[in-house]
């Protein structure tokens, strides 16, 4: 019974060894499997980041692809802005080049207005030399005359000396009684002769006194109411003149007050242009240097990405290669560990056999011992089964704990490496992360470094600037201030010939007394011949009378010629200091063409930069685009082309545009301007105020002339039968008169040809006056009314000002550069 004891507990030892070899099999394939799993997610997380690399860098790709069109759109746009800055240059320029040409026009008016007035004072001067010829004559005529008197009157004193020497002679050689009754009878008849004609020459003389006081005082007191009639009408038309002056001046002052407001409008609407122009350029300088900037730090960015990428690479192929090494390791270690557990299987089984073997040889050695007695058989199997169950229980415990040890061992490895791995992931980020701020900190001082620069280079250019409008603008100033002088010119010129034709008129009424005067002298000496005390006493008594008169006459004359003298003084002081100024503005306008001219430099000094500028653009862009966008090309040709298409659309468009600019520059440069028109209107205005002065005039001639033969019937008498009344016209003077009507002067080439279209109505028959045939006296005419030019002419002489066709074409044009094709918004908005 004991022996089947023991056997069952051999048998059951002998099943339970191998059963706790199959379970440390599968936990251990269970780990490794684990490790396994494990490693692949690790792998997987990996590869996930590195995808999240290759999708950042292809989203940085897209953005900087995106950024470079945005760039090129804007450039684009830039370019067309500064395209339509030229044309807006341009027609600044065409403008200048108008004014220039009113300023050269306005000159060559004022010069021939100037040699007008030279003609008229050689005109002047020559009269003036003619009536002193004429006067010299005169005064010798009238001494031969007192001459020939003096001559007679000795003759006569001679004679009768003569007769008395003869009579003494006679008497002597006579006897002197008869002689001496004789002479006596013959002097007393003679006396008496003598005395009687001595009488009769005194009544002669006394009625000659009387008729001579008293037609004396008819001349004066007709002398005096013409004067009064010629000052009065004088006073009157000088009012009037005032009046129409003044009225003038109010007018052209509301014209120059409307003309300033206009010109302060354009100016400050070319204020506004010029800073809105200013804006745009300051703009698109700041733009372009942000796209600079933007452009850099996209290529920093770029590096940086293809840095981070070449990094990120050469850790991913790190991190594989490690992963391959990990996975060599580990394959290694599962090859040593089934080797390993093969060995131990091998030698559980040896150890099973031998345990066999001696399970079979102890069976023989029972077998042979069974004949002993059974305690000592029963104690010595117990014995030798336990010492076969702690050896097989030893063997079995320590393969385990070799193999326990071993997956720590590689368990520690993986941490160890793993934790290598993150410290050395860490390291680089942290690096780049050192890279990124210290390359923000370098770009942050670069780019205030250039604001500052910027800065400084921004404001000196808005102070040239400013300093060029303001210069612009005291230019307009000067040149309005001109033209206004000019206008007053016009209006001093008009004073002084009317100046001057009262002056001509008062040197002709002085003439005239002074004419009196000297054919009141000799009259004076025919009656000293026939008595010396009486004819004395006359001639002084007329002198002062004549005196007073001509004192009277010049003090009343000299007042308002001494108040137009101060006038004209005051006329010609303006007159030069407006030629100063017309010099001074012809400095300014040369200065003005000078700087458009640097302006014109500069102008194409920017465009030279702009275009180099976007030649380096391009070549940078082609470059980065070579490298980055080789799979792109075929979709950036089909935008070059469209947008090739489209520029030379656009371009066709401005030759188009400007050939018409050029045609309608050509229309305005052959017909005349409003401006001309408008100083046209002025000089006719001013010629129906001449006109009627002369018409005025001639009215006052015609008046004295009527009144001259019934002055010349009652008062006609022996000693004023030879010459003219005083205060009367002679032939001479009245030829002079006919003589000094002042022609018209046309200076304006179109005035000229519009007053050709009114010559052919008036008739050519009476050619003996020409001042009754001209234009100005044609009493059909109304006065104060200047010639109007129909409306046909004034709509061909502005058209541009007028016709509202332009004013529509620049609207569609305007509308046509806004209006943007289809195409243009679809590939160009973002």
């Amino acid at each position: 019974m004991a022996s089947g004891k023991n056997q069952h507990a051999m048998y059951n030892g002998s099943k339970h060894s191998p059963v706790p070899s199959q379970e440390y099999t599968h936990e251990l394939h269970g780990k490794m499997c684990k490790k396994i799993a494990q490693l692949t997610k690790v792998i997987y997380s990996l590869n996930l980041k590195i995808d999240e690399y290759e999708v950042n860098i292809l989203t940085l790709k897209e953005s900087h692809q995106n950024e470079i069109d945005l760039i090129s759109n804007q450039t684009k746009e830039k370019v067309l802005q500064y395209e339509n800055m030229l044309e807006e240059e341009k027609n600044l320029r065409l403008q200048i080049q108008t004014l220039e040409e009113a300023l050269e026009k306005n000159n060559v008016i004022k010069e021939q207005s100037l040699a007008d007035l030279v003609l008229y004072k050689k005109q002047s001067e020559e009269r003036e030399l003619k009536t002193q010829c004429e006067q010299a004559e005169r005064m010798a005529a009238l001494s031969k005359e007192m001459l020939s008197m003096k001559t007679d009157y000795e003759n006569r004193l001679q004679q009768l000396t003569e007769e008395a020497d003869f009579l003494r002679q006679e008497r002597a050689s006579s006897d002197q009684e008869k002689s001496v009754e004789k002479l006596n009878e013959k002097l007393k008849k003679e006396i008496q002769v003598l005395s009687k004609e001595i009488e009769n020459q005194k009544t002669q003389n006394r009625k000659l006194t009387e008729d001579y006081t008293a037609k004396t005082s008819k001349l004066h007191s007709n002398y005096i109411k013409e004067k009064e009639n010629l000052r009065k009408a004088l006073q009157q038309s000088v009012t009037e003149m005032i009046k129409q002056l003044q009225q003038k001046e109010q007018e052209q002052r509301k014209g120059s007050q409307a003309k300033e407001l206009a010109t302060q409008q354009e100016l400050q609407q070319l204020k506004e242009d010029l800073e809105a122009k200013e804006l745009e350029i300051l703009e698109a300088k700041q733009h372009s240097h942000k796209m600079k900037d933007m452009v850099q730090d996209l290529e920093a960015q770029l590096r940086q990405k293809e840095e981070e990428l070449a990094e990120s690479r050469s850790i991913q192929t790190n991190a594989t290669e490690e992963l391959s090494v990990a996975k060599q390791r580990l394959l290694k270690q599962e090859n040593e560990i089934q080797k390993q557990t093969g060995k131990q299987m091998k030698s559980i089984s040896c150890a099973h056999k031998a345990a066999l073997t001696e399970l079979t040889e102890l069976k023989s050695q029972i077998d042979q011992q069974q004949q002993k007695p059974t305690r000592k058989s029963t104690g010595s199997k117990r014995d030798s089964g336990d010492i076969v169950n702690s050896k097989q229980y030893s063997r079995e415990h320590s393969v385990p704990r070799q193999h326990k040890e071993d997956i720590s061992k590689t368990k520690r490895q993986k941490e160890t490496e793993t934790k290598h791995l993150k410290e050395q992931l860490v390291k680089s980020r942290e690096d780049l992360a050192k890279n990124h701020a210290a390359e923000i900190k370098s770009i942050q001082t670069s780019m205030e470094g250039e604001k500052r620069r910027l800065q400084k280079d921004h404001e000196m250019h808005i102070e040239e600037l400013k300093k060029k409008n303001e210069y612009e603008i005291k230019q307009l100033v000067e040149e309005r201030d001109a033209l206004y002088a000019k206008l007053q010119d016009s209006i001093c010129k008009q004073n002084k010939a009317f100046l001057q034709q009262c002056e001509s008129s008062s040197s002709v009424n002085t003439e005239n007394g002074s004419l009196s005067t000297e054919l009141r002298n000799p009259e004076e000496k025919r009656c000293e011949c026939d008595c010396h005390s009486y004819q004395a006493s006359s001639s002084e008594i007329s002198r002062e009378v004549s005196e007073n008169a001509s004192g009277q006459k010049e003090e009343n004359s000299q007042i308002p010629l001494k108040k137009l003298v101060s006038k004209l003084e005051k006329f010609e002081k303006e007159m030069s200091r407006l030629e100063q100024e017309n010099a001074v503005l012809r400095g300014s306008v040369e200065l003005l063409s000078k700087e458009v001219t640097l302006s014109q430099q500069e102008a194409m000094e920017l465009n030279e930069e702009q275009t180099r500028h976007q030649e380096e653009l391009k070549l940078k862009q082609k470059m980065e685009l070579e490298i980055l966008r080789q799979s792109h090309q075929k979709e950036m040709q089909a935008m070059v082309s469209k947008f090739s298409n489209a520029q030379s659309f656009l371009q066709s468009k401005v030759v188009a545009l400007e050939a018409e600019l050029k045609d309608i520059e050509d229309k305005g440069k052959k017909l005349p301007r409003p401006e001309d028109l408008h100083v046209i209107n002025c000089l006719q205005d001013k010629l129906t105020d001449k006109d009627q002065i002369i018409k005025h005039l001639l009215e006052i001639q015609n008046f004295t002339d009527d009144m001259m033969p019934i002055t010349q019937e009652t008062h006609r008498s022996q000693s004023f039968s030879c010459y003219p009344n005083a205060g009367s016209l002679t032939p001479t003077l009245k030829k002079k008169k006919i003589g000094e009507t002042p022609t018209r002067v046309i200076s304006v080439p179109n005035l000229a040809a519009y007053e050709k279209t009114f010559s052919n109505n008036i008739t050519t028959k009476n050619t003996i006056n020409p001042m009754r045939n001209s234009p100005s006296l044609d009493h059909s005419a109304k006065p104060g009314y200047p010639f109007r030019q129909p409306a046909h002419l004034l709509d061909i002489i502005r058209p541009n000002r007028h016709s509202p066709c332009n004013v529509s074409s620049k609207a569609d044009t305007k509308d046509q550069e806004t209006k943007r094709p289809e195409w243009f918004t679809k590939y160009f908005s973002f």
